[in-house]
């Protein structure tokens, strides 16, 4: 979804339309994935494409919508802090449309409005969609970001309720975040979480950071960090959080948005079963 994969502007003169951008991005992946502690090997193939529409009305505001659909097929998830790492999670039998946006976008901001049919990050189990309202805008420098959750009846999603607002300052090659959110289904029962992050990208190099405080913990504190570096076609990137987990990627861009990857994860069972995964494979983005 960073890159076009088919892009073509439809122009529809007949009274009563406007003229319309339509777009076709898309990623798809295949390798291998090797959970090291399960003894698991997973050959992994995965594909997605987003249709995107966007026209300007009269008064000059611009009006977006874009869908989401996943083809079949088997992903290992690579993310410590995801309940599913290690194992398939992607939708294994038919195609699944992931979701919809619709968006208003002037200079008074953006308001989009998102359904999304995997709002727990389990794409191999249905039925937990929902939907999330986003408003965000700039004013020279700061970044405001807000956001509210809501489940349709019948939706076993535990995202009802959450909300959150996120200012960001950036100057430079730098920046910095704060924001307040509430996790109204949050497991330890302690809704309200505060985070501030930093960033920098400087010749090559990224760095990031960011604390929570998870108001009524008894361990309230958490922070995770990451860096990367990328000279030419060649990338790579590490990541490690309180939570003792940590992994790194290393990636060869072959241009036209296709790449060889290979990395390594470690969970260390705080929010998933402890495992250590390997994988291989070739990315590609449209």
């Amino acid at each position: 979804m960073k890159k076009i994969l088919l892009a073509s502007t439809v122009l529809v003169g007949t009274t009563g339309f406007a003229a319309a951008d339509v777009s076709f991005t898309g990623r798809a992946y295949a390798g291998l994935g090797y959970n090291i502690t399960t003894g698991t090997l997973l050959p992994e193939l995965s594909a997605l494409f987003t249709a995107g529409m966007m026209t300007t009305t009269d008064q000059g505001l611009e009006a977006g919508a874009s869908v989401t659909v996943l083809a079949a097929g088997q992903s290992m998830q690579k993310d410590p802090s995801d309940a599913q790492f290690g194992t398939n999670d992607w939708p294994p039998a038919a195609g699944v449309v992931l979701g919809a946006n619709v968006y208003l976008s002037g200079s008074w901001g953006k308001v989009a409005v998102a359904y999304d049919t995997n709002a727990d990050g389990d794409a191999t189990t249905p039925g937990d969609q929902d939907i999330t309202v986003t408003y965000t805008n700039t004013w020279g420098n700061f970044g405001l970001s807000a956001f509210g959750v809501l489940v349709a009846p019948g939706s076993t999603a535990t995202t009802n309720g959450d909300l959150g607002v996120k200012g960001t300052y950036s100057f430079g090659d730098y920046s910095v975040w704060a924001a307040v959110e509430r996790d109204a289904n949050d497991a330890d029962g302690n809704t309200i979480d505060l985070k501030a992050g930093v960033s920098a990208s400087i010749s090559g190099f990224t760095a990031a950071a960011e604390i929570k405080y998870d108001l009524g913990n008894a361990t309230p504190f958490s922070w995770a960090a990451s860096a990367g570096y990328a000279t030419g076609p060649y990338s790579i990137s590490a990541f490690f959080n309180s939570d003792m987990e940590y992994g790194g990627k290393a990636a060869y861009d072959l241009g036209g948005g296709v790449a060889i990857e290979a990395g390594f994860a470690h969970s260390n069972g705080v929010n998933s079963p402890v495992s250590n995964v390997v994988w291989a494979g070739v990315s590609m983005a449209f």
